[in-house]
């Protein structure tokens, strides 16, 4: 397995520091601590949610996609590079102990249209197995390909702890 692409991380890392900032500066102008004279107070709340957004999509990056340099038209192949992505995915959630309930595959063409299918399932995914059945059943809703694939992608969303008894019946499950 590869590691998460340089510029993800680095992504990643701008995200949150510039979630930190917008939070820090707009709790001041908002709950004291900071003279705003005249700002708006709709921009001011409006910047402090957008801070959690940043921290939140920062924090939770967990996705991938890859171009192919061949258009793909045969499912088996489409599935096997799903499966590589999914695996890459789960590896991504692992490290951050990220568990998410929604699925998205992303398919864009040679045309460059695209087309995304999601599944938002009653409990976080708990193992690299049901992401893999999960996006799986998704791409098998786009099928049959009308045209190449050029592009295939898979994100996982919808985050949540999982409680503590859960996450230990896992490992023993694992052992």
């Amino acid at each position: 397995m590869t590691a998460r692409p340089l510029s993800h991380s680095i992504a990643s890392g701008v995200a949150v520091v510039f979630g930190l900032a917008t939070v820090i500066s707009g709790g001041r102008a908002l709950f004291g601590g900071a003279d705003m004279g005249a700002v708006v107070p709709f921009v001011l709340w409006f910047n402090f949610v957008a801070g959690f957004a940043y921290l939140l999509a920062g924090i939770g990056l967990c996705g991938t996609e890859d171009t192919f340099p061949e258009d793909i038209y045969d499912i088996k192949v489409a599935q096997a590079e799903l499966k590589r992505l999914t695996q890459k995915v789960w590896q991504s959630c692992e490290a951050k102990g990220s568990r998410g309930r929604t699925v998205t595959v992303k398919v864009k063409y040679n045309d460059f249209q695209q087309v995304t299918r999601s599944r938002t399932i009653g409990e976080a995914l708990t193992g690299g197995n049901d992401l893999i059945d999960l996006a799986a059943t998704l791409l098998d809703g786009v099928f049959p390909f009308s045209k190449g694939i050029r592009l295939l992608g898979v994100t996982v969303s919808g985050f949540q702890p999982i409680p503590p008894e859960r996450e230990e019946l896992q490992l023993r499950l694992i052992d």
